[in-house]
């Protein structure tokens, strides 16, 4: 198994972690390789390999998966799958949560790496906290891992890639149409090039602004059966967008992830008075 990345530059007579005096022709073609598949300056290489996908590999050890990625601006290959020990929790009834991510580390040590940040052991655990300080520490998140007290461990995938987003302009009412409340207010069918991709934002405008109350618009997932906000989108009356509400909208992580063909829902729980027309800005991840 080997890991690799670059490009990191020296002068020194003695490089060190992933410093070279001068890159072979087999590694610049690996760089452009992944630069190719990769549009943005952080996170997972889509398609490549097995995506640095993590899966549980029996007790105390999880398996990070062949592939590739940036972090920070720095391309990394894993070559193999690499497994990672995750040590039980400790003190009865504890768990805990630890993070495995893609660390760029600059300063003596010049690498990418998978590494894992430990969590507290705790009977209500979180997960520990990354670091993403550009040309000092930089953390790409592959996964969460729950661990109990004999060493079971459970997976939570948190890999983005390395893509830039894909935003849908969708209008649901024309500029003179009334918003109501209701269900069902327009549907969108997800397109193939968007299958499993993962929703990062949603906001939403109107043509004529609310005078009193503030429009509420829920987005449903008919396909999958689940509500795609745990805060809906909101727009402050005598305002046009749902950038500056009070309340923003949040998109629920563990309900974001669409597949070609799910139908969309979208509702509105509150009108508002005299507003009309309405369209929804979805980001996805590519």
């Amino acid at each position: 198994m080997t890991q690799i990345s670059g490009f990191w530059t020296t002068e020194d007579t003695t490089p060190a972690g992933d410093q070279v005096s001068g890159y072979t022709q087999t590694q610049l073609s690996l760089a452009m390789q992944i630069i190719a598949a990769c549009s943005g300056k952080e996170g997972v290489a889509r398609e490549y390999d097995d995506e640095l996908e993590v899966t549980a590999n029996g007790a105390n050890t999880v398996a990070v998966g062949k592939g590739s990625g940036v972090s920070d601006g720095k391309w990394y290959n894993n070559n193999a799958s690499l497994n990672v020990n995750i040590p039980s929790a400790v003190g009865v009834g504890n768990t805990r949560i630890d993070r495995i991510v893609l660390r760029a580390s600059w300063s003596t040590t010049f690498t990418v790496r998978v590494t894992r940040i430990a969590g507290v052991d705790s009977t209500d655990p979180s997960a520990p906290a990354i670091t993403q300080t550009s040309g000092t520490t930089y953390d790409i998140k592959l996964a969460q891992v729950l661990v109990n007290t004999s060493g079971a461990v459970t997976v939570t995938d948190e890999r983005f890639y390395a893509d830039l987003p894909e935003i849908i302009y969708w209008k649901i009412l024309n500029y003179d149409e009334d918003l109501v409340i209701g269900d069902g207010l327009d549907y969108l069918f997800i397109p193939a090039y968007l299958h499993k991709k993962k929703i990062l934002s949603v906001h939403a405008g109107v043509h004529t602004k609310s005078t009193s109350g503030t429009p509420t618009i829920p987005l449903y997932n008919v396909t999958q059966g689940f509500d795609i906000l745990s805060t809906d989108v909101t727009i402050d009356a005598n305002e046009n967008t749902s950038y500056t509400a009070t309340t923003p909208p949040v998109v629920n992580s563990s309900n974001n992830q669409v597949n070609m063909g799910d139908q969309l829902r979208a509702d509105c729980d509150v009108a508002g008075s005299g507003t009309k027309g309405l369209d929804l800005i979805i980001v996805f991840e590519e």
